[in-house]
Formats: C-alpha cells, structure tokens, sequence
C-alpha cells in the first residue's frame, strides 16, 4: 500500500430414491423423463452431458438458458403428476419432489448469479481498459509504465475497488492521507488514482536516485520506517519487492 509522506459443488447425478418413492405406477414412469431433462436442456446449448455436467465450464448464458428449461420440464412434471395420476395417494410423494425440484432449481440459479462477479484474478489491465490511463499516467510522471503495472499488480490485481484493512484504496492502494496530499479525490476512480499513485511512485524514485527497489520498500513500508531501519525490511516488504521485480520481469520478457 502507499504509506502517507508522514461453491459448495454441485452434483446433478438423477432423482432422488425418496423422491422416485411415489405410490402411483404412472409417476413413478415419470422418474425416467426427469434423467433427461438436463440432457435435453444441455443439447439445446450444444453440451454434451455424455461424461458428466461440469457446471463451471458453462458460460452466464449457456446456464440462463439451462435453468430457464430446468424450471419448464420440472413444472411440467410436477402438472403431469399431481392431474394425470389415477391415484390420489401419490399426492405426499409429491411434497418430497417439489422440495427437491426446488433446491435444484435454487442452486443453479445462484450458479448463474454468481458467474456475474469476476473473482479477483479475473481482473486485468485489458479487461478494465486500464492500458491507456497506465500509458498517460507513465508518460506525464516519467515511470516506466510496466513498473506501474506490476505495482497495482502487487498492490490490487487490478480490482479498482480494493479496499485493504488498513485502509488503503483502489488499484494502487493510497492510503486516505496519501490520497489527500496527491489531490486524489476519489480512490476508487481508476484514473485519480492511477495518476496519484504514480506520481507518489516518481516523488520516491528521485528520493532514492532511482532505486527501484528503495522506492518500492517506501511505497510499502513508508519512508519514515525505510530510513530508520534500512538494513531490517520486514518480510512483508521483502516479498512485495520480490513479487513486483517477478511481475516486472515477466512483463518485459512478453514484450
């Protein structure tokens, strides 16, 4: 961070025993039809179910469209039991199948919700169109811009809402003090404070004539710790270093 200048998974296998346990000989036929419901569903997205579902290789709207046809087989079902049976004491095996019809349909829906929220490693200077503000940014300060990019890298993974426990914010970490002394006015704004935050890292790069590896044990540890106690970083600071210089390393390699 910049220091101021001071599933459970989920397995679709068949039907439940107790479930399939309906009195009526006609509703227990309809055990068969419900192994073939994702089946159907899956072939009208071009899936095949022939060595399991992997549920999470599927896209946001490849499960919309299988809960969407899970919901009308499983209503369809349950209208042909309850109405087209002959005996009417099928009608408690019923309870037991709604349930289950139920949490199935519940499960996959929050499958599908959740493939809405990128996980953090899913943040990238492409996907957040971040490349041009790193460039501006690295351009007005004098930064390589590839040392920018392994510093929110290190510092965010490039989740521009990050929010550290100590308080630090956006994608390069800037602590409320930091923010204010920079003219950030708001953190979370990826260009405030990309701009801030490089130009914190220009002031510490001329106060340790360019050492990339000073500025960035100031950057993480402050400047105040950093010339105190020069020759004992703490671990932490040791692996954020390490970890930028692999990050900046690889960087140049690809380009």
């Amino acid at each position: 961070m910049a220091i101021p200048v001071k599933n459970n998974p989920l397995a679709v296998a068949g039907f439940s025993k107790n479930a399939a346990r309906i009195a009526n000989p006609q509703a227990v036929n309809n055990q068969g039809s419900f192994n073939a419901i994702l089946e159907k569903s899956l072939q009208k997205i071009d899936t095949s179910s022939s060595g399991g579902i992997d549920l999470q290789s599927l896209s946001r709207e490849q499960m919309d469209i299988l809960v969407k046809n899970m919901q009308i087989q499983m209503n369809r079902q349950l209208f042909n039991i309850a109405f087209n049976s002959e005996e009417k004491n099928c009608f408690p095996g019923l309870g037991v199948l709604a349930d289950y019809m139920g949490s199935l349909t519940t499960s996959l829906t929050e499958v599908s919700k959740n493939r809405q929220m990128p996980s953090p490693n899913d943040f990238s200077p492409e996907r957040l169109n971040l490349d041009s503000i790193i460039e501006k940014a690295a351009r007005r300060y004098e930064v390589d811009p590839d040392l920018v990019r392994s510093v929110i890298k290190a510092e965010s993974n490039f989740n521009p809402q990050a929010l550290s426990p100590q308080g630090a914010m956006g994608l390069m970490q800037l602590m409320p003090e930091t923010a204010e002394e920079l003219g950030v006015k708001n953190a979370y704004d990826p260009e405030e404070n990309i701009m801030g935050g490089t130009k914190y890292l220009k002031l510490l790069l001329n106060r340790y004539d360019g050492k990339r590896d000073q500025a960035l044990a100031a950057y993480n540890w402050g400047m105040g710790n950093l010339e105190k106690n020069q020759r004992s970083l703490p671990a932490e600071t040791a692996n954020y270093i390490a970890r930028i210089d692999g990050y900046y390393k690889n960087l140049k390699e690809s380009a």
